[in-house]
C-alpha cells in the first residue's frame, strides 16, 4: 500500500508551474489590449492621417473598449478550446505561433460581425485592416514573451516534467536523442529503462531494468512513462499501463512500423458500422486546389520581389567559377514524375565526373568558394521558386531526390514511394524539425510521410515560419 500510495504525490513538476495557464491568459489579454490601443493610435492620431483622412469620424474611447473586450473575450475562449492554457511541456513558441494567428484571425472576423450590429460608431476597413496587422505583431510578441518566461523559469529547473524512456530500437534510439534537448521547453529527460543488451541506446543514461520499473520510477521521480518498443513486444505496453494503474504518471507510445508512425488514424462510419481509417487523401478538391493557388500566387511574388537578388548572385556565381549560373538536376515529384530542378550552381562544372551521383558532405571540395556561402544559406534554391510557380513543386513537402536515390531507397525504406503522394517541396517537415544533411533516411522518412498523412494548411505555415529559424540557425546545410 505505501508503495501504491507514494505514486499520488508525484506530479508535483506541472503543479510547481500552475500559473503558467494564468500568466497566458494575461499575457494574452496584454496583446489584445494593445493590438487596439496601437491601431487606434496609427489610424486616427499618427501621421498616417494625413494621407488617409478620417471621414467617418473618431470612434468614442468607450466603443474602443468594449470592442476590445469583445475582442479579448473571443481569443480567450478560441485559445482555450485549442488547449492553449493546458500545461504542455515539449511545446515551444513555433509550435503555438501557427495556431495563435489562425484564432486571431477567427477572432478578428467576429469582431467585424459584432460590430455589424452594434451602429453607434462606424469603421473603415482600413481601422479593421490596420487593427489586424496589430493585432497579429502584439499577440504573436505577447506569445513569444510569455515562452521566454517559461524558458526561464524551465532553464532554473522549474516546473519541469521528469520523462522516462521504456523500450530499445531505432524509434526508441531517435525519441532519446530528442527528448535530451527539450529540456528548456519543460522536458526533464531522466534516462532509459530496457535491457542492457541494446548498444544503439546510450549506456550512460540506463537507469536499470523492466524488472525493475516500479523501483526506478519512484527513485526517479518519474511523471511521464515513452514506450518505444518493435511490435513483437507490445504486451510490454500492457504491463506498463497496468503496473502505473492508480499512479498519477502519464504514460505514451510511440509506435514503430512507418505506417503506425506516420498515420493519423481517425474512426469513420460505413453503414452503421464505425471502422478505424488508416489511410486517406488529404490533398484532394479544395484543399488541393487552395494549397495550389498559395504556391502559385506567393511564388509569383517572390520572383518578382527577389529578381534583384538574382542578379546579384547570378554575377557571384558567374565570376567564382567558369560554367553556367543555374544547374538543373532531375528529380522526382508526385506521382512519381520526373522534373528539372533549378539550383544556384554551387559547385564545379564537374563535380560529378568520375564520382557519379552522390550526396554533398560537410567540406566538401567540390563546392565553390561563393557555394560555401549560397549552400549555408539556402541561398542555391531560389531558382526553385520557378518551379513552384510552374507546378512542378510546393512550398511545402517532401524535398525532391533524385532517380538513381529513389530506386536505391525504395527497396531500402518501407513505404518510400508514399512520399510522392504530393508535390515535392522547397521545405519540409524533416528540414524543420533537424532532419537535414546526413540524417538517416528512415527517419527522415518517417518525417515527410507524418507531413503527408497529417497534412493541413495550418501545418504549411507552420513549416514556413519554422524554415526561417532553420535557416538562420541550422548547422546543417552543406
Amino acid at each position: 500500500m505505501t508503495e501504491r500510495m507514494t505514486g499520488f504525490q508525484r506530479g508535483h513538476g506541472r503543479t510547481r508551474l500552475f500559473a503558467v495557464p494564468v500568466l497566458a491568459l494575461l499575457f494574452d489579454c496584454i496583446g489584445v489590449w494593445a493590438a487596439f490601443e496601437l491601431a487606434f493610435y496609427v489610424r486616427f492620431l499618427s501621421p498616417l492621417t494625413k494621407w488617409f483622412p478620417v471621414t467617418l469620424g473618431v470612434p468614442r474611447r468607450e466603443t474602443i473598449y468594449i470592442a476590445t473586450v469583445f475582442g479579448a473575450v473571443a481569443l480567450l475562449l478560441l485559445l482555450a478550446r485549442r488547449g492553449f492554457y493546458r500545461f504542455l511541456p515539449g511545446r515551444g513558441f513555433r509550435d503555438d505561433l501557427p495556431m495563435l494567428l489562425k484564432q486571431i484571425v477567427v477572432a478578428w472576423v467576429l469582431l467585424i460581425a459584432a460590430n455589424f450590429f452594434y451602429r453607434d460608431d462606424t469603421w473603415s476597413r482600413l481601422m479593421y485592416l490596420i487593427l489586424l496587422l496589430s493585432w497579429i505583431i502584439t499577440g504573436a510578441i505577447s506569445r513569444w514573451l510569455l515562452f521566454r518566461v517559461k524558458r526561464g523559469l524551465h532553464l532554473r529547473g522549474r516546473g519541469m516534467l521528469r520523462t522516462a524512456l521504456v523500450g530499445y530500437g531505432e524509434s526508441a534510439e531517435v525519441l532519446a536523442e530528442r527528448l535530451t534537448h527539450l529540456h528548456s521547453n519543460g522536458i526533464d529527460y531522466v534516462g532509459w529503462i530496457g535491457s542492457t543488451s541494446d548498444p544503439a541506446m546510450p549506456s550512460n543514461q540506463r537507469l536499470g531494468d523492466f524488472s525493475e520499473l516500479d523501483k526506478l520510477l519512484e527513485r526517479n521521480q518519474i511523471e511521464r512513462v515513452v514506450v518505444a518498443v518493435p511490435d513483437s513486444e507490445l504486451d510490454r505496453l500492457d504491463q506498463v499501463v497496468e503496473r502505473l494503474t492508480g499512479q498519477n504518471i502519464e504514460v505514451a507510445y510511440v509506435p514503430v512500423k512507418l505506417q503506425q508512425l506516420t498515420s493519423r488514424v481517425e474512426t469513420r462510419d460505413i453503414g452503421g458500422v464505425t471502422v478505424l481509417e488508416l489511410k486517406a487523401v488529404p490533398l484532394s478538391g479544395w484543399n488541393a486546389v487552395m494549397k495550389r493557388t498559395f504556391d502559385f500566387s506567393l511564388s509569383g511574388i517572390f520572383l518578382f520581389l527577389l529578381s534583384p537578388v538574382f542578379f546579384l548572385v547570378s554575377i557571384l556565381v558567374k565570376l567564382s567559377s567558369p560554367g553556367p549560373v543555374f544547374y538543373g538536376q532531375e528529380r522526382v515529384t508526385m506521382n512519381g514524375r520526373t522534373f528539372k530542378c533549378w539550383k544556384f550552381r554551387s559547385m564545379r562544372s564537374d563535380a560529378e565526373k568520375g564520382s557519379g551521383a552522390v550526396w554533398a558532405v560537410k567540406n566538401d571540395p567540390r563546392v565553390t568558394p561563393i557555394g560555401k556561402f549560397l549552400r549555408r544559406s539556402s541561398i542555391d534554391e531560389l531558382p526553385q521558386l520557378w518551379n513552384i510557380f510552374t507546378g512542378d513543386m510546393s512550398f511545402v513537402g517532401p524535398r525532391p531526390e533524385r532517380p538513381v536515390f529513389v530506386n536505391q531507397f525504395s527497396q531500402e525504406v518501407p513505404r518510400y514511394h508514399e512520399r510522392h503522394r504530393v508535390r515535392t517541396g522547397l521545405t519540409g517537415w524533416a528540414q524543420v524539425t533537424g532532419l537535414r544533411g546526413q540524417a538517416p533516411i528512415t527517419v527522415r522518412t518517417t518525417a515527410d510521410l507524418f507531413y503527408v498523412e497529417n497534412w493541413s494548411f495550418g501545418l504549411d505555415l507552420k513549416i514556413i515560419l519554422m524554415t526561417f529559424y532553420a535557416v538562420i540557425w541550422g548547422e546543417d546545410a552543406y
